[in-house]
């Protein structure tokens, strides 16, 4: 668990960005990825642009077959009124697009 890498995505497109950086990092191609999940390249390639619906269950598999681990964080009552203000996690650069 140490040298776990997080990133905070808040939209498609981030989790899209990091999906196919995940796959190339690991030398997949969407025809080897979709493979693995039990899909043609054609499919992945809508997949992983999410272009068309995405099931959960798809959005799993292709983060399994990456060993992805998704983390999802819910708010304290008091932390939501803070977010609210739209300022970054404290340590975080205000100008990096993934806070």
């Amino acid at each position: 668990m140490n040298n776990l890498k997080l990133t905070h995505i808040n939209n498609t497109a981030q989790l899209s960005g990091f999906v196919r950086a995940a796959r190339v990092n690991q030398a997949l191609t969407q025809t080897a990825l979709g493979h693995l999940i039990g899909v043609r390249q054609s499919r992945f390639a809508r997949i992983e642009n999410f272009t068309g619906l995405v099931s959960c269950e798809q959005l799993m598999q292709v983060l399994t077959a990456l060993r992805i681990q998704l983390y999802l964080c819910e708010p304290t009552p008091a932390h939501a009124e803070k977010a609210s203000a739209e300022s970054p996690p404290a340590g975080r650069d205000p100008h990096d697009s993934l806070w």
